[in-house]
């Protein structure tokens, strides 16, 4: 049966190769499955690209060498391969347990679409803003201390900006909803690390 894997779509050839490969790796599979039941859990391919050269053992042609980074949506595990497209083998597999690899751009997109289209958001910003108003910073946000990130869920924060604030909307892509929102004058640094759980909710 095909692996139960969300792949990730419009990769160039060699990193299709690489996904391919790392999803033929019984290690780089282990954890697909719930252990118990035998049914599939909610994993996708997030990331796959040319390692760096830290990465890169000894000995090994450094073009062909690709990393593929699998996010697993129930357990909150990131499993990553290392790939050698010339030897056509996973020379390494690391599980990471509660960490997250950077997300790809279709989910900052769902998040923005999510966020844009809640009622809260709208209200608190007295209108419903478009997709290119959302800020998105490359990585995700260091959501210390919040309900989404204790509840061990995927979260980011898109922001609109309004005027000399800015509204922080806290997207939970594990259950796709929008879990707190909160204003912060855009010229506060890093203001995400000052959002408790108290402080982040529904107006």
């Amino acid at each position: 049966a095909p692996n139960p894997v969300i792949r990730l779509q419009n990769l160039n050839p060699l990193q299709n190769q690489a996904q391919e490969l790392a999803l033929l790796s019984p290690e780089f599979q282990k954890n697909l499955k719930d252990p118990d039941s035998g049914q599939p859990l909610r994993n996708e391919i997030f990331n796959v690209y040319q390692a760096r050269p830290q990465e890169i053992p000894a000995g090994r042609n450094a073009s062909e060498i690709f990393k593929v980074e699998l996010y697993n949506f129930a357990l909150n595990l990131t499993t990553t391969a290392m790939v050698d497209l010339g030897k056509k083998e996973v020379f390494s597999v690391q599980t990471l347990p509660e960490s997250q690899p950077d997300i790809p751009v279709h989910l900052k997109d769902l998040a923005i679409q999510i966020a844009i289209n809640t009622p809260e958001v709208i209200r608190a910003l007295g209108y419903q803003p478009g997709e290119t108003e959302a800020l998105m910073a490359n990585t995700k946000t260091a959501l210390n201390r919040t309900k989404c990130e204790r509840s061990m869920h995927l979260c980011v924060a898109p922001t609109f900006t309004k005027g000399d604030q800015a509204l922080w909307c806290i997207v939970d892509l594990t259950d796709h909803r929008v879990v707190g929102i909160r204003w912060t004058n855009t010229g506060t640094e890093q203001p995400v690390r000052n959002i408790s759980e108290k402080r982040l909710k529904f107006d």
